[in-house]
């Protein structure tokens, strides 16, 4: 059975994440970019983007913020966080690929979306790799794709290519 818990660093609630959580969150994002279907980008500039959250930048990253995880017994199986900003950001939102397309996403994101809710936000946004089937999933619930492509250097080597998309809030 999957289980949720929610770590909310918005309001001060609690410090921020031990580096085991943050190892075990950093684990998920690496499994779940090297196994996404993207023939845009090489196997090695999969990895060159994952190595981009280390458990040092999710700690760093987690303060402020309002992170969901999921677990299946003992092991995180996916995780997101929204970070308030000018318009609230979901990032870091994902899922191992053995539990993809069983509802965790879905569950995470609106867990996250509901306490964007709770805090008066009524717009939230997101950027997903483009040409990713992570765009189906967000639309299908319920986000809109901004018109354009966003490109983001991460370091000399790769130009991580992305679209913005947004949800309002009811």
């Amino acid at each position: 059975m999957v289980t949720y818990e929610a770590i909310d660093n918005i309001a001060g609630n609690r410090s921020p994440l031990d580096a085991q959580l943050a190892e075990a969150i950093s684990g998920v994002v690496h499994s779940a970019i090297g196994a996404m279907d993207l023939g845009n980008y090489s196997a090695h500039e999969r990895e060159f983007i994952a190595s981009w959250w280390p458990p040092e930048r999710i700690v760093e990253l987690s303060r402020g913020s309002f992170l969901v995880i999921a677990r299946e017994g003992e092991e995180l199986i996916g995780s997101g966080m929204i970070v308030p900003e000018e318009l609230w950001q979901v990032r870091m939102l994902y899922v191992s690929p053995e539990f993809q397309r069983g509802g965790v996403g879905s569950n995470i994101l609106q867990r996250l979306e509901d306490a964007a809710m709770r805090h008066g936000v009524q717009a939230v946004r997101l950027e997903t790799f483009l040409g990713s089937p992570s765009q189906v999933f967000y639309e299908k619930n319920g986000w809109v794709a901004s018109p354009g492509c966003i490109r983001h250097n991460i370091g000399s080597e790769v130009t991580y290519r992305c679209m913005a998309m947004e949800k309002l809030l009811p």
